[in-house]
């Protein structure tokens, strides 16, 4: 039996008003921040994914994509820290 990867990216308090599976963005108006799996499975703020781990050398992979949260997107810079946490079962 191999280990387990549960993976949390943020907590519950970065998701955006509009869209609790995205994370909130300061800057660009109406605009999220859409953190995915390899599979372009959505990765809701606080809420764990569980992967196989992987060996020495190996990494995952997550895709990263800006979504419009209402109409009218204004554009902006932005920077956004996302806490990882990852704990092995």
């Amino acid at each position: 039996m191999g280990l387990i990867a549960r993976i949390t990216f943020g907590n519950p308090a970065d998701a955006d008003p509009l869209h609790a599976d995205w994370f909130s963005l300061k800057g660009p108006k109406n605009v999220a921040l859409e953190l995915g799996t390899k599979d372009f499975n959505t990765i809701a703020p606080g809420v764990p994914v569980e992967m196989n781990a992987l060996g020495t050398g190996d990494a995952y992979q997550f895709h990263v994509r800006l979504r419009e949260t209402r109409p009218t997107v204004v554009g902006g810079e932005f920077s956004r820290l996302v806490r990882v946490q990852v704990d092995y079962l």
